[in-house]
């Protein structure tokens, strides 16, 4: 069964005896608990009426429907069997209008006539090649410690001055980074300390 979000609605319900199990139970007061969308039951009281033989009206309001997903009522009573019944609980019944979809119609009718064909969407190794091709200068907002300023002293200038390493950008002017030269006596250079 299908409900609407917060919309009252009426379920009929069938109360059999629970001695012989078959013959409606009537005269009885109901106790109902309800499952709102996988929730622990809790208790509820809608109105409830007694139709005829065993058969009750419970009448659901719009504080028992305003949760989207499973409802699930579980129904007793003495002298009866127990029963239990299950809902859906949509923003809207099929074939209304449901503004959730006329939100996405609207966004998607935007979308061009003919996308892009599959074939167009590059490869792996296509991505892979552009990304190595791709001139160094041509990027911005780079880290400070980013693959490409590690690039940067393997093809760029650079330049040891009293005791710092200095590397360039890609117009060979301005500094990328630099970091202290230690060296010594017998190896006059043995590490350097990017800042």
């Amino acid at each position: 069964m299908l409900l609407k979000l917060s919309t009252a609605r009426n379920r009929p319900i069938l109360m059999v005896d629970s001695v012989d199990h078959v013959t409606g139970k009537t005269g009885l007061t109901l106790t109902i608990t309800a499952s709102k969308d996988g929730a622990a039951f809790a208790s509820i009281t809608p109105t409830v009426t007694e139709l005829a033989t065993g058969w009750y009206n419970v009448a659901l309001t719009t504080t028992h429907t305003n949760t989207l997903g499973a409802l699930a009522l579980h129904i007793t009573a003495t002298g009866a069997d127990p029963t239990d019944w299950a809902d859906e609980v949509l923003t809207a019944l099929p074939g209304e209008a449901d503004a959730n979809v006329a939100a996405i119609k609207a966004k998607t009718d935007n979308l061009p006539a003919s996308p892009a064909a599959v074939s167009d969407i590059p490869t792996a190794i296509q991505n892979a090649d552009a990304l190595l091709k791709r001139d160094m200068s041509a990027v911005t907002g780079e880290a400070s410690r980013s693959p490409l300023n590690a690039l940067r002293f393997l093809r760029n200038r650079w330049a040891i001055v009293t005791g710092t390493l200095t590397v360039y950008k890609e117009d060979g002017t301005t500094a990328s980074w630099s970091g202290p030269v230690h060296t010594t006596p017998q190896d006059p250079t043995t590490g350097i300390d990017p800042t």
